[in-house]
C-alpha cells in the first residue's frame, strides 16, 4: 500500500484505503497492538470503504474511524465516511457522513481534538490549499456536523505535510508548496469553539526538507520519520521536545 490512511484506537492500528501499484484501493486492515510493541497477525475487515480512496486521511475518536476526502483513481473527492469500531477491534459498516467537507481534497491531514474533526491544506484537483475546515463529532453516533472555514489558513499551501496535536495547539510540519518540499513548522492554539487561532512559523525548522512523511507525538515528543526531501526517499527519525504553554 501506498497513499493510504493509517490511525490508532483503543490498541489496534488501522490501515485504511491507498494504492496497490495498479488500483485505488477501499481495504481496511487492522492489527492488535502487542504488549511489547509488536503487532498481532493483521485482518482484513468485512466492512471496506464504501469507494475506493488514496491520499486520504484518517482519524479515530470516541469509538469510530473516520475516512476523509482522497482520489479515487479519478477525481479528488470531499467525501467523509465513520464507523463503529466492534469490540473485537474491526470496524463496522461505514455511513457516509451527510456534511461533506467544503470542497475536495487530497494529500491532506486530519486532526481529531476536543470533539471536532479539522482537515488542513492538501490539494483540489487544480490547486494546492492553505484552508482549514471544522466540524463537531457527535459522539454518540460518530456524525460529523457541519463544517466550518476556519478564519484563519495555514500560512503557506501544503500538501503531503503532517499534523500532531500537543498541548491544546496543531502543528503541521513540512510538506510541499507547489514549488519546493519545505521544512518549516507552522503551530496554532485550539479554541474552545472549535476554531484555530493564529498561526506561528516555528522558530526551529526540520533538519531537511520533507514531503510524505509521518509524524506522531508521544510522552511530549513530535517525531518525524522518513519522507521525500524532493531528490531521495529517506529513512531518518528525527524528533523534538514540544514546549508546554
Amino acid at each position: 500500500r501506498f497513499r493510504a490512511a493509517a490511525t490508532y484506537s483503543n490498541g489496534y492500528v488501522y490501515v485504511i484505503g491507498g494504492y496497490d501499484g495498479t488500483n485505488y484501493q477501499n481495504t481496511v486492515y487492522y492489527g492488535r497492538v502487542n504488549a511489547d510493541g509488536t503487532i498481532s497477525s493483521w485482518g482484513t475487515a468485512t466492512n471496506t470503504l464504501p469507494a475506493n480512496r488514496g491520499f486520504v486521511s484518517a482519524g479515530a475518536a470516541n469509538g469510530f474511524l473516520y475516512a476523509v476526502g482522497g482520489y479515487d483513481g479519478t477525481n479528488y473527492q470531499n467525501t467523509v465516511y465513520y464507523a463503529r469500531i466492534n469490540p473485537d477491534g474491526s470496524p463496522g459498516t461505514w455511513t457516509t457522513n451527510s456534511n461533506n467537507i467544503p470542497t475536495n481534497r487530497g494529500q491532506h491531514t486530519t486532526v481529531i481534538a476536543n470533539g471536532y474533526l479539522y482537515v488542513m491544506g492538501g490539494y483540489d484537483g487544480t490547486t494546492y490549499q492553505s484552508t482549514v475546515y471544522y466540524g463537531l463529532l457527535d459522539a454518540s453516533t460518530g456524525a460529523v456536523g457541519a463544517f466550518t472555514t476556519n478564519a484563519t489558513n495555514v500560512p503557506a499551501s501544503l500538501s503531503l505535510h503532517s499534523s500532531v496535536i500537543a498541548n491544546g495547539k496543531v502543528y503541521v510540519i513540512g510538506g510541499y508548496d507547489d514549488t519546493n518540499t519545505v521544512n518549516t513548522i507552522y503551530y496554532a492554539t485550539l479554541n474552545n469553539d472549535g476554531s484555530i487561532g493564529s498561526w506561528t512559523t516555528n522558530a526551529t525548522t526540520l533538519l531537511g526538507n520533507r514531503q510524505m512523511h509521518s509524524s506522531f507525538i508521544v510522552n511530549g515528543y513530535i517525531y518525524a520519520i522518513g519522507g521525500y526531501d524532493g531528490t531521495t526517499y529517506q529513512s531518518t527519525v528525527w524528533y523534538a521536545s514540544t514546549a508546554r504553554s
